[in-house]
């Protein structure tokens, strides 16, 4: 290793001279003198050692450097001692100023290596960059194509955002330079540029596409990937170059490149799949796009030779095209045949390239997932995890509210059998969200996500999964009392274990408090007494907050609420956060205003001996003095439909109610005028003269004699609404029943087929069917 490294770091200073150093005697003894520091550094033993013998060197050369007369090659060696001091780790900000000096006076290679060491030591901010505009503005004007190429390469690595608008015009101008070495430069320049400055997009943006048309492909290659980059962030404004990139890519195809591109007999691999990278971003989700690249996209898959891994690298990206841009049935179906080809491959890489395309095929059309099914479950069982990870990504993908609950089960079932943190919470996450998202059945969602908060690794379990839980509970609880019953029963259950994960707890402190007080069985009491249990024996403040918040929903109903209190203003001393204090002294608040209350509305015996006017007859000289001032009567609701005359007549009375049928039949009484009777004669009762109860009572009764004949008639309408039909079991479209009592393995496996693969094609009959649109137009 020592060898290596003394070569290695020997032969720098002949890479970076070039070999064209005047003196050929004075440079091989530079070489040999950097060649000894360097084997000399290899030879030591312990770090003490290094350090002093770096440090000295360090040293040596500052000296040296501070002497007047120091000729270029002499400065250039010793940055390069320095240099390497610098790999090595060691503080070497002195040389930063003699690097800047050596790039603006010295020759050509002088410049270089002093260019080289500022891009190393020097950084965007640094305040020495300012000393460098004006010299990289000088060699961009140079006529040497080498500085100009130095010039354009050194922007690239310590160009702020202040240096573009002096350096721009400058670098625009190179786009028409007549070598495409430079040409090619300043377009990674411009690309820079506007990642520094965004802004200037749309005065760069002529430039790069007058560079895709030039006429090197490193050019075109390097405008590429510039706009690579803007496409990013909106795709619609660069579809116009859809027809100039087909036709690119329809040249390389037609090997219009020179040799020198290919690799493997496939023509500029690298440069196909940038344009297929391109095409996919450019027709995503637009119809007229996508029907100019079906064309391109055919000629790819049957021109390209699977021979070698090239090839097959360049058929998958065109297969990762075909799926991202608006479908096509006869382009998808190519696909898929090109899928089989990687999923029968023996070897793993390839396969696991065929699964990771197959995820993309599900997601246009979930039935070509049903012709590989055999290939899939082989891979659920394969013995390399990352095949059988990318396998439960593919069952991720096709997941239906028909065989969720299947893989939901296959994804948890992964979790023992995977070592890396990363892959276990991701398969958590993608529980997690099949289940909120596709689980038509509360209490199913429930089960499965117990199963994630009875981890015993927290850091397993999202930060989300208990207001989930919470979020399923209260959207389908308060209308399945079977449910609610189920949920309470279920969280009563665990609450009983001897230790419980924080989210589980406050979740089950959630339900318990919002829950229980609607169903017989566990009684409040009990359920009071291990939430408080509970509290006690927990120590996370998140979690005592829950309970506590159940608990203020419970104190109502407990026997001895004041023992309650002074237990938890027991337990949550001095040591205990401020939130969980002040939660339990508003409820031990709450206990005492509670108590007030219950005093307040207990009955006394004065109220018991009280006898109650339900006549109300002490209000009838009020009612009288009101008629007399010419109040309007009460009328009941059944008759206040009657239209009625004037208050009064001609002689100044009230005039009598019309006829009307409905009142004769409930024996009403006309309204006697005012002044008509004594003072001191007691006012009729009238609340009791006509009432509504017994008019809906007698049209309730009319229409019960209408002679409607009911019997026989199944009921489909109740008190709530619309009845519905028992419910099946919910397993019984997905899973297959066997009548056998011996299950053979072949037979499971069917089974877990069908339970994953048999329900692809209803709901894919229920998604719009892409159009079946001609390959040419």
């Amino acid at each position: 290793m020592a060898d290596f490294v003394e070569k290695t770091f020997g032969s720098i200073p002949g890479l970076i001279t070039g070999g064209v150093a005047s003196d050929s005697e004075s440079h091989t003894t530079r070489t040999r003198s950097f060649r000894n520091f360097v084997q000399s550094i290899a030879s030591i033993k312990s770090r003490h050692e290094e350090e002093e013998l770096v440090n000295k060197e360090l040293s040596l050369q500052k000296q040296r450097l501070s002497k007047a007369g120091l000729t270029g090659p002499q400065k250039q060696e010793s940055l390069t001692r320095i240099v390497y001091c610098h790999m090595l780790g060691y503080d070497v900000s002195f040389a930063c100023i003699h690097a800047v000096k050596l790039a603006q006076q010295g020759a050509l290679q002088e410049k270089k290596v002093g260019y080289l060491v500022c891009s190393m030591l020097l950084h965007e901010s640094h305040e020495f960059v300012v000393l460098l505009v004006n010299t990289i503005q000088k060699d961009l004007r140079s006529t040497n194509v080498l500085e100009i190429c130095t010039a354009l390469t050194v922007i690239t690595q310590l160009m702020s955002s202040e240096m573009v608008p002096p350096l721009l015009p400058l670098v625009q101008d190179k786009l028409s330079h007549p070598k495409e070495m430079v040409r090619r430069r300043a377009v990674l320049c411009l690309q820079y540029m506007i990642h520094k400055v965004p802004d200037i997009q749309d005065y760069v943006e002529p430039g790069l596409r007058r560079a895709l048309e030039d006429r090197d492909p490193g050019v075109v290659w390097a405008s590429l990937h510039g706009f690579h980059q803007l496409i990013q962030t909106d795709p619609s404004v660069y579809r116009d170059l859809v027809p100039g990139l087909t036709n690119i890519l329809s040249q390389v195809l037609s090997h219009h490149l020179r040799v020198d591109y290919e690799y493997h007999s496939v023509p500029a691999p690298w440069l196909v799949i940038l344009l297929l990278k391109l095409l996919a971003r450019l027709g995503a989700g637009d119809l007229n796009t996508s029907q100019k690249i079906y064309p391109i996209l055919k000629d790819v898959l049957h021109r390209t030779e699977p021979s070698h891994k090239m090839g097959l690298a360049v058929i998958y990206e065109c297969m990762q095209t075909i799926t991202s841009i608006y479908p096509h049935p006869a382009l998808v179906d190519i696909a898929a045949k090109c899928v089989g080809r990687f999923l029968s491959a023996h070897n793993i890489n390839l396969r696991y390239i065929g699964l990771k395309a197959l995820t993309s095929l599900v997601q246009v059309n979930p039935l070509y997932a049903a012709d590989h099914q055999q290939t899939v479950l082989d891979c659920l069982t394969h013995t390399h995890q990352t095949v059988r990870v990318k396998t439960l990504e593919l069952l991720y993908r096709m997941a239906n509210s028909a065989n969720v609950q299947v893989i939901s089960d296959r994804l948890l079932c992964q979790l023992p059998t995977t070592t890396d943190h990363h892959q276990r919470v991701d398969i958590i996450h993608k529980v997690v969200d099949i289940t909120c998202r596709l689980e038509e059945g509360v209490l199913g969602s429930i089960a499965t996500m117990n199963r994630i908060l009875l981890l015993k690794d927290e850091s397993l379990i999202p930060g989300d999964a208990g207001c989930r839980v919470i979020s399923l509970l209260q959207a389908g609880v308060r209308t399945d009392r079977e449910a609610r019953e189920e949920a309470v029963k279920t969280y009563w259950e665990l609450l009983q274990s001897p230790s419980l994960p924080s989210v589980m707890l406050q979740t089950a402190a959630w339900v318990l408090g919002e829950y229980s007080h609607l169903v017989t069985s566990p009684d409040t009491n009990q359920i009071v007494t291990v939430l408080v249990d509970w509290f006690t024996r927990c120590s996370s403040h998140t979690t005592r907050l829950w309970i506590l918040s159940a608990l203020k929903k419970l104190h109502h109903q407990v026997a001895a609420p004041q023992e309650m209190t002074r237990h938890l203003q027991v337990t949550s001393g001095d040591n205990e956060s401020l939130q969980v204090r002040q939660a339990v002294r508003e409820l031990t608040r709450l206990v005492q205003v509670s108590q007030t209350v219950r005093e307040a509305l207990k009955p006394r015996d004065s109220v018991n001996s009280t006898q109650l006017d339900l006549s109300l007859s002490f209000l009838d000289n009020y009612v009288s003095e009101s008629l007399d001032r010419g109040a309007t009567p009460y009328l009941p609701r059944g008759l206040r439909h009657v239209s009625t005359q004037p208050h009064t007549d001609s002689k100044g009375l009230p005039p009598a109610p019309c006829p009307d049928t409905s009142s004769e039949t409930s024996g009403s009484v006309p309204e006697p005028a005012p002044g008509s009777l004594p003072s001191d004669t007691p006012r009729p009762d009238w609340s009791s003269s006509v009432s509504a109860s017994s008019y809906n009572s007698n049209r309730w009764t009319a229409s019960e004699e209408s002679g409607l004949q009911v019997a026989g008639v199944r009921k489909v309408w109740g008190k709530e609404g619309l009845l519905k039909a028992p419910l099946t079991d919910r397993h019984t479209d997905t899973e297959v029943v066997l009548e056998d009592t011996e299950v053979s393995k072949s037979d499971e496996r069917q089974q877990l087929a069908a339970a994953l693969f048999g329900s692809l094609t209803d709901s894919f009959a229920s998604q719009v069917s892409v159009l079946d649109l001609p390959l040419y137009r």
